[in-house]
């Protein structure tokens, strides 16, 4: 009967033992992780607001005017061209 009992709590201390282990690996892989997500999240902040200056760049008033200048060949018109239209 004590071997029996003996027996057992080596088996559950072997056990215990064994899960800390796995448990402290996990913990150093989900760690590791976490971090390289966190290097990931930098960058793609980088990224955003990088692509967020080119699109204020891209579509400011002027940058639209001068497009519509070279590329259109279109121009501003003249006084007697504009016209007011009433509702």
């Amino acid at each position: 009967m004590r071997w029996l009992v003996l027996c057992t709590l080596i088996v559950a201390v072997v056990w215990s033992g064994l899960a800390l282990v796995e448990t402290k690996q996990q913990r150093r892989e989900l760690f590791a992780e976490k971090e390289l997500l966190r290097v990931q999240l930098d960058e793609l902040q980088i990224t955003w607001g990088k692509l967020q200056l080119e699109l204020a760049t891209f579509a400011g008033y002027g940058r639209i005017e001068e497009l519509a200048r070279e590329k259109l060949s279109m121009h501003m018109p003249s006084i007697e061209q504009i016209q007011v239209l009433e509702p």
